[in-house]
């Protein structure tokens, strides 16, 4: 659909599960957007973590962009060579101190997902800048122990099974915490 619109987006901004960078859609996004041409493309694998929320769901973002000026101050660490397909993606995401110095190289490889297909260079790159942000407890995003209803607490009997440990229990003061999935109700069924 992409390929064949008259105006395409000037931004398209897409989230994904970790290892889509490697996938086999977005090897065949990259070539489309190549094919429509003017589109500059930036890949990040971020957490919340990575700003202070005390939640580790890395997540991966493509951010394609048709304003060469758009990443400027963002290096590629790809050669600017119109005949390669390249995503460069970032392990953190930089701050406003940032210049190409603080950019890291880790790998570069091609990624071809499907044999045959033509597949494309993939450089993970990492931002080396004092641009930490400070980890926050769990306790600051919660609503007020007062106002909490006790209908939604699991039962002593249940946490106490064996079966109980899969969860990933957390307090108030903790500074991590992981996500529910749709796999928690399979482990909680079996409680």
């Amino acid at each position: 659909v992409l390929g064949k619109m008259k105006n395409p987006p000037q931004v398209i901004l897409l989230e994904n599960v970790v290892h889509f960078e490697r996938s086999a859609s977005l090897c065949e996004l990259l070539h489309t957007l190549h094919k429509i041409g003017g589109y500059h493309c930036r890949g990040f694998m971020l957490s919340p973590m990575q700003f202070g929320f005390p939640n580790s769901r890395s997540r991966f973002y493509l951010v394609a962009i048709r304003d060469e000026a758009a990443f400027s101050k963002l290096p590629s660490g790809t050669a600017d060579d119109a005949e390669t397909l390249s995503l460069t993606v970032y392990k953190s995401i930089p701050c406003a101190h940032c210049n190409e110095k603080s950019l890291r190289v880790e790998s570069k490889e091609v990624v071809t997902p499907t044999p045959g297909q033509e597949g494309f260079e993939l450089v993970m790159a990492d931002i080396e800048c004092d641009c930490e942000y400070v980890p926050r407890e769990i306790g600051q995003f919660l609503d007020s122990p007062d106002s909490l209803s006790t209908t939604c607490d699991v039962p002593k009997t249940t946490l106490e099974k064996p079966s109980s440990f899969c969860f990933d229990v957390v307090s108030a003061k903790s500074l991590q915490s992981m996500c529910f999935t749709k796999a928690y109700r399979k482990f909680h069924n079996g409680t």
